[in-house]
């Protein structure tokens, strides 16, 4: 990698899925360019020593690329794609890799997520795509970039290409604001409704995530305000979601709701859905024992509705 100026001819890299999604990684490679020839002064930043003189050469003005080859440059640039929620991002590195030999780090989200440079390798005339790759690695799953044309080569996670531009709205909800025989004496309350809700390709434990969502799921994330009921009192409420064809799906962890009321409720959806409905069960056991007075009421809906575009798998993908 150079922080040089290369004199090319760089072409704009026009391919809309010339670019690679992780969390905190929004990488593209925007020009590509061949030349002949490069200055001793970016010879010597990429290999660490100046160029060494012919015989009878009194200044060496250029350095050429070996013979048959070509230098082949790209530039690339990476920022956040701040994925909700925001907070912890975890390691990406990217390598990179020639003709399947690891060359050197290029990005490292430990050291930030705003990265830029031009790269710069000598490989033969007819190299292909595959034989100079910028790879990033994310929880050991990987995906790369050309630097002969920019393509996205590979995608560990081809998924993420379909769900990372959908959001999730909330558009109808129903609320619950009913009274009940306490323990001792006085009633007690439950009241709440499901108020919001995201998708994400990746999440991490702290969110009730496990990192990348399978293949062919989002992580869909639901927040419901949701009042505490007293301290003698259980509440046994739970929480599912069912698809347009039927299917129920279970929360990742299998709780009852009451308990996790301060934390969002998270499920594995199909990236390909275009609504559903979130579905309450409200249920409290007052006291405890075989003969605690249980009291359940009507199931809460709420729709959510999903939008944004959806990019298609990448060609070539480790699917």
């Amino acid at each position: 990698m150079t922080s040089e100026t290369v004199e090319a001819e760089f072409q704009t890299v026009e391919d809309p899925d010339a670019f690679l999604l992780a969390p905190g990684v929004d990488l593209h490679i925007t020009d590509v360019a061949t030349a002949d020839v490069i200055t001793p002064n970016v010879y010597e930043e990429i290999t660490g020593d100046a160029p060494t003189a012919e015989e009878g050469v009194e200044e060496i003005e250029t350095v050429g690329a070996a013979e048959g080859e070509t230098f082949f440059l790209a530039k690339f640039t990476s920022s956040d794609p701040q994925w909700e929620p925001r907070g912890e991002i975890p390691q990406t590195e990217g390598h990179l890799v020639v003709e399947a030999s690891e060359e050197g780090r290029v990005l490292n989200t430990d050291d930030g997520t705003r990265h830029q440079g031009t790269l710069l390798v000598s490989l033969p005339e007819t190299a292909e795509p595959g034989d100079a790759l910028l790879e990033i690695e994310t929880q050991e799953k990987f995906q790369s970039l050309s630097l002969i044309d920019g393509s996205r080569v590979s995608s560990d996670v081809p998924s993420v290409y379909e769900s990372a531009g959908i959001t999730a709205e909330v558009t109808d909800a129903d609320h619950i604001d009913e009274s009940f025989p306490g323990w001792a004496s006085g009633d007690d309350r439950v009241m709440g409704e499901v108020t919001s809700a995201f998708t994400a390709p990746w999440l991490d434990r702290s969110d009730d995530g496990d990192g990348w969502a399978p293949e062919g799921k989002m992580y869909l994330s639901v927040e419901v305000d949701w009042r505490k009921v007293s301290a003698t009192t259980f509440d046994e409420s739970t929480m599912y979601v069912e698809l347009p064809d039927g299917d129920v799906v279970h929360p990742q962890s299998n709780i009852s709701v009451g308990t996790k009321f301060s934390d969002n409720v998270v499920f594995h959806i199909p990236v390909d859905v275009d609504t559903l409905t979130v579905v309450i069960e409200p249920k409290v056991v007052v006291g405890a024992g075989n003969s605690a007075p249980e009291h359940e009421w009507d199931d809460l809906e709420a729709t959510v509705e999903f939008s944004g575009a959806d990019e298609g798998t990448p060609e070539g993908s480790n699917a």
